[in-house]
């Protein structure tokens, strides 16, 4: 829970560098659920994305969190949040396709991503979820959220 108020001051900065201009979409890799708990506070608004809900909602319960009234958490959650499954092989094994996209991305923009989670993360994205549903993200501002590594 604690790691997860740092991600509620980084959306906290996000809002004051973005005014008027904030993406309509976030995309981030996690693994525990914290990151995405404090993005959600912020934003207020494993292996199975019922994982993550159910993560998610201890953290901002245990953070403090109350729905609005009459609003049950987890609805908010879902109205807030779209969990994706993108880890490929599993933790820290990668197919060819997701090194070759990592070190395309790296060569092409200098932007250095994991092949654990951040690089997983961007592939599973732009190759499988921005394919299958192009009208939620097309012509949207998406911010690709860079948790570490690489």
């Amino acid at each position: 829970g604690i790691g997860s108020w740092g991600y509620v001051e980084a959306v906290a900065e996000l809002i004051d560098q973005m005014g008027e201009n904030m993406p309509e979409h976030v995309v981030l890799a996690t693994g525990s659920g914290g990151t995405m708990a404090g993005l959600v506070l912020g934003i207020r608004v494993c292996d199975d994305p019922e994982y993550f809900y159910n993560t998610v909602s201890s953290i901002v319960t245990e953070m403090g969190y109350v729905p609005p009234e009459g609003q049950e958490l987890m609805s908010v959650l879902r109205r807030t949040v779209k969990v994706y499954q993108g880890k490929g092989r599993g933790y820290g094994l990668s197919t060819p396709e997701e090194l070759e996209f990592v070190r395309s991305v790296a060569v092409r923009t200098g932007l250095a991503l994991d092949p654990v989670y951040t690089g997983k993360a961007l592939h599973h994205f732009l190759n499988v979820v921005v394919k299958e549903e192009k009208e939620i993200f097309e012509g949207k501002t998406v911010l690709f959220w860079h948790t570490g590594g690489g």
